[in-house]
């Protein structure tokens, strides 16, 4: 039994996850006009599009094949916002109200997946300076971070203060985080000190700045204050 599950840790992590993401979408079904006997099939569809987003974007980020098996979290960051866009579109829904009632959600999954990488031995920090075998934090420092602001957006999203920003900020937040623990993973990078998380991280940062500026303009005409 133990060894099955030691062998199935991603599965059950994301399996805790659709549960969690079916919970919170079943709070806003009113907003999302969705009947709560379809919320289990988005739920899994979410969570299965998001695998695949990481997924694919390992092998797009570095061209190879071989890395169709591994994991990159940008994956989810990039294409997610898409499969939302293309969601409200369909269900003929407020696209603000789908990118931040979803955007906890699409965190709980990462976190999920964070949680994989400590147990199966991946995604590590460099080692630290003076010591033999002792790594920076980063994936835990990862899960905290991912903690921290699923909190604060779910909390926006509960008292009906986000008003569409839940996914810039986090674009934003995620970008800066990231930008700078990468220094502190143990990375292959041909180009030395420049991970390729780096440059991600600074798209981030530019597309959620570019959206929350836009997003705010248009929130002050219609009087509603900063975030």
């Amino acid at each position: 039994m133990m060894q099955w599950i030691q062998n199935h840790t991603l599965f059950l992590l994301l399996s805790g996850a659709t549960v969690l993401t079916f919970f919170w979408l079943y709070q806003f079904r009113t907003e999302l006009r969705i009947h709560s006997g379809f919320l289990p099939f988005i739920a899994v569809l979410h969570t299965l599009l998001g695998v695949a987003s990481v997924k694919c974007f390992a092998v797009l980020e570095t061209l190879n094949l071989d890395n169709a098996g591994k994991m990159s979290l940008f994956g989810a960051v990039f294409f997610m916002p898409l499969v939302y866009f293309i969601g409200a579109k369909v269900l003929k829904q407020e696209r603000k109200d789908v990118f931040d009632i979803f955007t906890p959600v699409m965190l709980i999954s990462l976190l999920s997946a964070r949680i994989n990488c400590i147990l199966s031995g991946c995604c590590r920090g460099k080692i630290i300076p003076g010591t033999t075998d002792l790594r920076y934090p980063t994936r835990q420092t990862e899960i905290i971070f991912y903690i921290i602001i699923m909190f604060f957006l779910a909390r926006s999203v509960w008292k009906r203060e986000s008003k569409g920003r839940n996914y810039p900020i986090y674009l934003m937040a995620y970008g800066c985080f990231r930008f700078v623990i990468e220094w502190l993973r143990d990375e292959n990078s041909p180009f030395g000190w420049i991970h390729m998380g780096h440059i991600w991280a600074l798209v981030s940062i530019a597309i959620g700045w570019s959206i929350y500026a836009e997003l705010e303009k248009r929130l002050k005409k219609r009087g509603y204050k900063h975030a």
